[in-house]
């Protein structure tokens, strides 16, 4: 049986695994992040903004995927060269999955990163596809599966969530996130994708 470590999963090939290619291409390419010259996906639909959140679906395929979006209101370093940054919540339908946090940092983290992010006094591990050698390196999934629901209710229950993490290049970065209006995101994706 596997460990409860994420990236440890991967390394065994259990069936949990970080969102799949097609997740990825579908928020990348609607951020536009990821060029996709010859893949055809349906851009995802906005269900609605709460605030700081956007949740979105894509029920072109055969199992819906649904996330909430926000982006960091504060980035440290001021002035660093990075791509698209964003923070998600998923529901893959498909597979199971719900409430699957996922950062996009906008640069290669470091292998030897210890992502974190900070919801007032929780503090949550993440790891890197840097990490687990999946080839996403500019994104950071929760370390401890059995971490996700609780993530989520500090999530709900606090005001700003902090994530940092150092790139290749040795450069740390802190983003800030505001929380307002996370609740009524969360009502909004498990009722496209419940």
């Amino acid at each position: 049986m596997c460990g409860m470590k994420f990236y440890d999963i991967i390394q065994r090939d259990c069936s949990i695994r970080p969102p799949k290619a097609a997740s990825l291409l579908i928020i990348g390419a609607f951020m536009g992040g990821i060029s996709m010259p010859s893949v055809s996906l349906a851009a995802p639909k906005a269900i609605g903004t709460f605030q700081y959140w956007t949740v979105y679906a894509d029920k072109s395929g055969t199992a819906p995927i649904c996330y909430a979006m926000s982006k960091p209101r504060k980035k440290l370093p001021v002035g660093a060269k990075r791509g698209e940054i964003f923070l998600t919540i998923t529901h893959r339908v498909g597979d199971g999955v719900r409430y699957e946090p996922s950062l996009r940092v906008g640069y290669p983290i470091s292998p030897k990163s210890d992502p974190m992010a900070q919801i007032e006094g929780d503090r949550f591990r993440f790891f890197s596809g840097a990490h687990a050698k999946t080839g996403a390196d500019e994104w950071a999934w929760l370390e401890e599966i059995d971490q996700g629901t609780r993530f989520v209710e500090a999530l709900r229950k606090g005001s700003t969530l902090s994530f940092s993490a150092t790139s290749q290049r040795g450069t740390k970065t802190k983003d800030t996130y505001s929380l307002m209006g996370f609740t009524r995101a969360m009502k909004a994706l498990d009722e496209a994708c419940p």
